[in-house]
């Protein structure tokens, strides 16, 4: 259980509360007995059990104020943000890690944009791995029509500029291909020259 760091932050804790908090100079502590408790409708204070709220009581955490309110951490946090929430986070992390001495600020975010840029390097190339295998298993679906004719390079190039262009294509067990697109309903093609004949409808439109 993580719980708000700040006094700021357990003194807000405290009034959604509805606790009376001691006056200016009192105990920075906030350390309240049961006289400094408001009572109900003009009754006698009752004594409540003094606690500090966690963090998802207060709404933000310390980590989310810094990156709200402090002017050095929100510029540091911006150069992270183009590459998602997480590596906000895992700088936050970082800083507490260093007892939140700012002298490390320029360490922490040049090191984790580094790091961010090295995992979004590795995941578009598995992104692109993804897609030509995705790809590859796609035109071996549509290899040969229903009599046993293989799809030409031309009916091929056809296709993929169809699905370029936001179609589905796929096959049925026998063989048809089935091109289909909202709006435009669905075509069945069972041949080189049906795909070639369907490429000059479509296609002939500009993208």
């Amino acid at each position: 259980m993580r719980y708000a760091q700040s006094e700021s932050l357990k003194a807000i804790c405290l009034i959604l509360a509805g606790v009376q908090l001691p006056a200016a100079g009192s105990s920075p502590a906030l350390a309240l007995n049961s006289q400094s408790i408001a009572g109900h409708a003009g009754g006698p204070p009752k004594a409540l059990p003094i606690r500090y709220c966690t963090v998802e009581e207060v709404g933000m955490t310390h980590w989310e104020a810094l990156v709200r309110f402090d002017d050095e951490i929100r510029e540091a946090a911006a150069k992270l943000l183009p590459f998602g929430l997480v590596w906000v986070d895992k700088m936050g992390e970082a800083f507490f890690a260093l007892d939140e001495d700012r002298k490390y600020l320029s360490n922490i975010v040049t090191g984790l944009m580094e790091e961010a840029m090295l995992v979004a390097r590795y995941d578009a190339l598995e992104a692109l791995e993804a897609e030509r295998a995705e790809a590859a298993q796609w035109i071996k679906s549509i290899s040969r029509f229903p009599d046993g004719e293989e799809v030409s390079k031309d009916a091929l190039a056809v296709l993929v500029e169809l699905r370029a262009r936001g179609f589905v294509v796929s096959n049925d067990r026998d063989g048809t291909v089935r091109v289909a697109k909202d709006g435009r309903g669905t075509s069945y093609v069972r041949s080189n020259a049906d795909v070639v004949r369907l490429g000059q409808i479509f296609i002939r439109e500009p993208r």
